[in-house]
């Protein structure tokens, strides 16, 4: 069985040293370095950590391989987020980059930070402009819906931009509060297009954003390592009551404190109770955006007054994939968007495909939800309310 606070403290402490310039921790005997390469990969950390293994004169074949897909797909995106900015700002659209587009800036170099897309808001009444701007660039078109969250973009195998609509996905309970902050945007410069977050809100979209992966399924270390970078910058500029209270007003304050103790444990040498363990080890174990059986167990959570029955359960996941909302059908059949009525008949259509053609991803639902146990989920449940979520 892995010794999981042995790699906990491992590669927390490798990655402290990494973004702080110093020299790494040494890695004890007992590791297995082939299980912490999976595990580096895994929360997305290659390009953060390959280069300073290198210079310790610790070579590993897979670490490369994966920083060079990081760097390449790093230095594209910078390249076409900078075209994109020139354009929006020529085309006078309002933007603000977000999460990674941004955080990226606060690493000592911005390749250490590797982001899988980019992210953009822009006002809905400007998104059909941006459309144009796009494929004008050379983007294709994957996602385009005004009733949608967001819209994707691609351009070659490195390059995905998401523009937003709105700050936090739909589904979670504070979506509609933390829109606000857009209400209280400003330009980054006197005449500029780009338009940025004062230092308490951005920390509070880092916290909203964050809370979304944790209660629908599960966050990586990358996330917690982004929040430790962003108050080493703005902690002591913060302004603690006004934080207080917009973390509070969106529901908020009970989570942030609990990934603020993590962060003091993790990178700041401090205590931590078992509560704050139980998430270091709920966050390590997750990955990036969290495991699939994380995904299930939160969801079987959601159900759990409702239903304690393994069965029902497999019953309703299947119902749920097959019967999706509306919006969701429409990505799924675009002529759906044209023709509402027709919802129950495509439905049917989906039935019948997943029915004759997916056979194998069915049968990999129902095993994700039958290795799961009702009791673990139950527990998951009770953490999650216990960490405010």
């Amino acid at each position: 069985m892995l010794d999981y606070e042995l790699y906990e403290k491992c590669l927390i402490g490798i990655v402290k040293d990494a973004v702080l310039g110093k020299n790494i921790t040494e890695i004890s005997d007992e590791i297995d370095f082939d299980i912490l390469t999976d595990i580096i990969k895994m929360h997305k950390l290659s390009s953060l950590l390959y280069p300073v293994f290198k210079e310790k004169g610790i070579e590993s074949a897979e670490l490369y391989k994966d920083f060079n897909f990081w760097l390449a797909q790093g230095t594209n995106q910078q390249y076409y987020l900078e075209k994109i900015k020139e354009s929006f700002e020529a085309q006078k659209v309002r933007f603000v980059c977000m999460k990674g587009a941004y955080l990226k800036t606060l690493y000592p170099e911005p390749y250490m930070r590797s982001s899988g897309d980019l992210d953009i808001f822009v006002d809905d009444e400007n998104t059909e402009k941006v459309r144009d701007i796009m494929a004008g660039l050379g983007f294709t078109v994957e996602r385009f819906d005004h009733r949608l969250q967001d819209d994707a973009y691609s351009l070659g195998k490195f390059v995905h931009i998401e523009i937003h609509r709105k700050l936090i996905s739909n589904k979670c309970p504070w979506d509609e509060k933390c829109q606000e902050i857009i209400e209280r945007i400003v330009p980054k410069k006197e005449g500029s297009y780009e338009y940025v977050m004062s230092p308490e809100d951005f920390y509070l979209h880092m916290i909203g954003h964050m809370a979304k992966h944790m209660k629908y399924s599960g966050c990586g270390i990358r996330m917690v390592l982004d929040i430790w970078v962003y108050l080493n910058k703005f902690g002591t500029v913060l302004d603690r009551k006004i934080l207080s209270q917009r973390l509070k007003y969106c529901g908020l304050d009970i989570f942030e404190k609990e990934v603020a103790k993590l962060v003091d444990y993790w990178f700041n040498g401090k205590d931590a109770d078992i509560k704050t363990k139980n998430l270091a080890r709920y966050i390590f174990e997750s990955g990036i955006f969290g495991k699939a059986e994380q995904a299930f167990a939160a969801e079987m959570a959601e159900d759990m007054e409702e239903n304690t029955s393994k069965k029902v359960g497999v019953i309703k996941k299947l119902t749920k994939y097959t019967f999706l909302p509306y919006l969701n059908m429409c990505m799924i059949y675009p002529r759906l968007s044209k023709y509402p009525i027709l919802l129950p008949f495509y439905w049917v259509l989906r039935a019948n495909r997943i029915l004759f053609f997916e056979r194998k991803k069915i049968s990999g639902l129902t095993r994700n939800i039958e290795g799961i146990s009702v009791s673990y989920a139950k527990n998951l449940a009770e953490f999650k309310k216990s960490i405010g979520l």
